[in-house]
């Protein structure tokens, strides 16, 4: 996977031919990177501000940085830093760099003298006063970054955010600057790293990201049906890019296979297949993010006969939901359905809007309303039978589910979402992903239901509930055929206008 921001030309071309004067032979993978990575504006700033580079180790991460550094250094003229999180690995990749320096005459003569060491830092300066900096990073060492034009960060699965934001801060005011991160997949407390790749993942248009890594949802179906072959080309290929190249130091399959018994499963998971450890804040997440990605696509309403739910912002239903569910060729769609029949936002503030809302919607698809008693909406409830009481208001069929009614649909839609044979379909509205992302679980007694893990509102999945509940347990007097709500258009796959679609 990666993604760069797009540039009339490219440094990488440059960057690669003064790599091969020092002796380097830059594999496609590595060729690609710099090519892409290193893309310029017409005013020769560079186009991404932060290079982004995850990949198993022994696959030759670090003469992807080398290439740049030599780059940055003899061609650009620029002040380099090349920290990680250990000494010991800042003091390998001086040597590796030195090392191409002395064998180069045209290198070495521009160098001012031997480098200059501490027990703390190695730096090589050119007669020009241009310099590279390796030292291992520390909590007190971002601040002393205002004068580096690049900044590698090394073993970036072990980024503090605090000392990358001082030390970013800082690189403001230079002309071309550009930080590096470089990395193997993180650990569970790689936030700064996750970040990262969120924004590659997005496509951030100042982030050049490379990734490699095997796909995580064919690994974890396989692991779960127990048909994972950890030594499969299918996961090793796609993660190791330097695989088939079999130069020396590079990574074999038969390394591989050693490595697979040192590591145990985990650790090969993630140091040799590229796969990020779990996020501990994922951990607690009920729907997985990847199942609920995965059922994102629904083009088109749900056909009669359909149910609606009503769900309300805790604690004091500040903001309510209504949302609706119905079937169309086999699929189980759910919608946030609009305020009002304008083109109006899916989530009202109060609930003084819901029951002329609910009246209009229930009248149109002679369909049922569920509402969680116990919940934040629950006050709708004694309001609702008491108009339906009034002859001159057409009347709403309310479902009022019980508390281990309750836990079983919190069931019931998990296993819609990410069980064996997942049939809900949903439209990617931004307020429903919020929701889902941001839900955990709560007890019902020997049962759960869904619950906030932080300060995201997840009325509008506590809508979805109750509305996959009502259909899926409401049997209407007289089953229509099914009858389409004929939308009128839609606005294509990434964005559908919800209002064309009867809701």
């Amino acid at each position: 996977m990666w993604s760069a921001p797009s540039a009339p030309t490219s440094a990488g071309r440059e960057a690669l031919f003064l790599a091969e004067t020092a002796g380097m032979e830059p594999m496609p993978w590595q060729r690609f990177v710099c090519e892409h990575g290193l893309r310029e504006h017409a005013d020769g700033s560079w186009a991404a501000l932060s290079l982004l580079l995850i990949l198993p180790r022994q696959n030759g991460k670090g003469s992807v940085i080398e290439i740049i550094e030599l780059y940055a250094l003899f061609e650009l003229g620029q002040n380099v830093y090349h920290t990680a999180h250990l000494f010991a690995q800042c003091r390998k990749a001086f040597k590796r760099l030195w090392t191409l320096i002395k064998r180069t005459p045209s290198l070495l003569r521009r160098v001012a003298g031997k480098p200059h060491s501490t027990a703390d830092q190695v730096t090589i300066t050119l007669t020009n006063g241009a310099f590279i900096s390796f030292v291992a990073r520390s909590a007190k060492m971002g601040r002393g970054f205002d004068d580096v034009d690049l900044l590698v960060l090394d073993e970036a699965l072990f980024l503090d955010p605090a000392m990358i934001e001082a030390a970013v801060s800082g690189m403001t005011t230079r002309p071309k600057p550009m930080v590096i991160y470089a990395s193997s997949a993180g650990v569970a407390g790689s936030v700064q790293l996750r970040q990262l790749r969120q924004r590659m993942v997005d496509g951030d248009a100042k982030l050049a990201g490379f990734e490699w890594s095997a796909d995580p949802e064919l690994v974890r179906r396989q692991i779960k049906a127990g048909t994972f072959d950890p030594l499969a080309l299918e996961h090793l290929i796609p993660s190791n890019p330097s695989l088939a190249d079999r130069r020396p130091g590079l990574v074999t399959v038969d390394w591989c296979a050693g490595e697979l018994g040192e590591l145990g499963l985990a650790g090969y998971l993630r140091e040799r297949i590229g796969l990020f450890d779990e996020d501990p804040a994922e951990a607690k997440r009920v729907i997985p993010a990847a199942a609920w990605a995965a059922r994102a696509g629904a083009l088109f309403a749900p056909e009669r006969p359909v149910a609606f739910g009503v769900a309300s912002s805790w604690p004091n239903a500040t903001e309510t939901t209504i949302a609706v569910a119905g079937w169309r060729d086999g699929d189980l769609v759910v919608q946030l359905a609009q305020v009002d029949r304008a083109a109006s936002p899916v989530v009202g503030r109060g609930t003084a809007w819901v029951l002329p809302r609910l009246r209009e919607l229930a009248g149109d698809y002679d369909a049922p309303v569920a509402i969680d008693p116990g919940g934040p909406a629950g006050h709708l409830v004694p309001d609702i039978l008491a108009e339906n009481e009034a002859d001159e208001l057409p009347e709403i069929v309310l479902l009022t589910p019980t508390m281990r009614e309750v836990g079983h649909s919190a069931k019931e839609l998990l296993a819609e979402i990410d069980g064996e044979m997942p049939r809900l379909l949903h439209f990617d509205q931004p307020e429903l992903n919020a929701a889902a992302a941001g839900a955990g679980r709560r007890t019902l007694g020997d049962l759960w239901t869904f619950s906030r893990r932080g300060e995201v509102d997840i009325s509008p999945l506590e809508a979805v509930q109750m509305a996959v509940w009502a259909l899926l347990t409401h049997e209407p007097e007289t089953v229509p055929e099914p009858q389409a709500l004929t939308p009128t258009g839609t606005s294509g796959l990434e964005r559908v206008d919800f209002a064309r679609m009867g809701f």
